[in-house]
C-alpha cells in the first residue's frame, strides 16, 4: 500500500483534496514504477483542485505532473531506463517530437492522467528523462513545466541570440526561468512587475530593465524608448488580455510572440493591421515535446541556472503547499515525498 492525495471533490476548496491509502499501481509492460522524491505544483494543479480548470477532471484523481522520482521497477520492454535510474516526468506525456500535430491535451500528467502527489507512481516509458546531474530532486522537480516552457518558446522556436531584446511578464516561475534563460545566453530582457521587492529580485536574477507597470500603465512607452525604437525580438506573453495588444504594439518586425497564459483574460481584440505589417510570428506554447526536453536538460547541465525555491513543504502538508500557490510565491513551492536520496548540487 501506498499513500496518495486524491481530489475526492471539487465543490469544497482545498478541503476537496484528501490523503489516502491505496494499492502501489503495478507497470505495464512499457511502464515503469517510481518511488517520488519531490514534486513541484503548477498554478494549473492548484485551479484544477478548486474547479476552476476545463474540464473537470475524474473524482479520485491524483494531482502534480511536475515530479522527481527514482525507478524501482519496469515492465518487460522498456529498453532505455533501468531500476534506480533518477528522471524526470514529462507532463506532455506523449508528445515526443516537435513537428507532430496530435492533440496533447488527453495525455496530460497531474490530469486527465493521474499524477505524482504519491509515494509511488506509474508512468509510461516515454513520458520520463533522466533527470539532470547538477541539480538536487528538490530543484530538478521544477524544470518539468516551468523551464521547458520559456526554453521551447525562446530557444527551440525563437532560436534566441546574444543581445536580443526579451519582454517578460510577470514575475512568475515561467517568467523567472525566462529571465535566467535568457540571461544565461548573453540575450538583454525588460521585466514587468508591480513589485519593489520583487524588481529588486529579478534584477539580482541577471534581468537588464525592469519596469513596474502599476507606475508606468503606458509601459509599452518605456519599451520603445529603452529598445531605441526598434522594439523586442522576443515576448513571453502569461498575462494575454489587453496585454496581447500592447506586445504587438512593442515587438520589431518579425519578432516572436509566445502565447503561454492568460492571467488577464483569455480573450483578445487583435490590431491585425500591426500583426500583418510587422510580420509578427505568434506562437501558443502548451509546454513542449519530450525531444526539447532531453535538449534543455543537456545543455542546462552546463548553464549556471539556479532554480529558484519558495517554499518546500512536507507531504503530510500538501494541502498549505496548494493554498500557497494560490495566494502566491516568489519561486517554485515544492513538496518533498520520499526525499531521503538527494543528487550532489555544485551550483549551490
Amino acid at each position: 500500500m501506498m499513500k496518495a492525495w486524491v481530489i475526492e471533490s471539487y465543490e469544497n476548496g482545498f478541503s476537496g483534496l484528501k490523503q489516502k491509502e491505496i494499492s502501489i499501481p503495478e507497470p505495464k509492460e512499457n511502464q515503469v514504477l517510481l518511488k517520488i522524491s519531490s514534486i513541484s505544483l503548477n498554478y494549473r494543479d492548484s485551479i484544477i483542485l478548486l474547479g476552476e480548470y476545463e474540464p473537470r477532471y475524474k473524482i479520485g484523481l491524483i494531482p502534480g505532473s511536475d515530479c522527481c522520482g527514482y525507478i524501482t521497477k519496469i515492465g518487460k520492454n522498456v529498453k532505455n531506463f533501468k531500476v534506480n535510474d533518477r528522471v524526470l516526468t514529462h507532463f506532455c506525456s506523449h508528445w515526443q517530437f516537435r513537428d507532430e500535430k496530435k492533440q496533447e491535451d488527453q495525455y496530460f500528467l497531474g490530469g486527465p492522467i493521474d499524477g505524482g502527489l504519491a509515494e509511488y507512481m506509474v508512468v509510461d516509458e516515454i513520458s520520463i528523462v533522466n533527470a539532470p546531474i547538477n541539480y538536487n530532486d528538490n530543484e530538478a522537480c521544477t524544470l518539468p513545466v516551468s523551464a521547458l516552457t520559456p526554453w521551447y518558446s525562446l530557444i527551440s522556436i525563437g532560436n534566441l541570440k546574444k543581445d536580443d531584446w526579451v519582454l517578460i511578464e510577470g514575475t512568475g516561475n515561467v517568467s523567472l526561468y525566462a529571465i535566467q534563460i535568457s540571461h544565461s545566453l548573453g540575450a538583454k530582457t525588460i521585466v514587468l512587475t508591480s513589485s519593489k521587492e520583487k524588481e529588486e529580485k529579478v534584477l539580482k536574477l541577471g534581468a537588464t530593465h525592469v519596469i513596474n507597470y502599476k507606475n508606468s500603465p503606458q509601459w509599452e512607452r518605456n519599451i520603445m524608448e529603452l529598445t531605441n525604437g526598434q522594439g523586442v525580438d522576443h515576448v513571453v506573453d502569461v498575462v494575454g488580455g489587453d496585454y496581447f495588444n500592447k506586445a504587438i504594439q512593442v515587438s520589431r518586425p518579425q519578432g516572436h510572440i509566445y502565447s503561454i497564459g492568460f492571467l488577464k483574460n483569455p480573450k483578445v481584440d487583435i490590431n491585425i493591421y500591426d500583426l500583418i505589417y510587422k510580420r509578427i510570428n505568434i506562437h501558443g506554447i502548451s509546454v513542449a515535446p519530450r525531444q526539447d526536453f532531453i535538449e534543455m536538460i543537456n545543455k542546462m547541465n552546463h548553464l549556471k541556472i539556479k532554480p529558484i525555491i519558495d517554499t518546500v513543504y512536507n507531504f503530510n502538508d500538501a494541502i498549505n503547499a496548494f493554498k500557497h500557490v494560490n495566494e502566491g510565491s516568489f519561486g517554485k513551492i515544492v513538496i518533498e515525498i520520499n526525499n531521503q536520496l538527494k543528487s550532489s548540487n555544485p551550483l549551490n
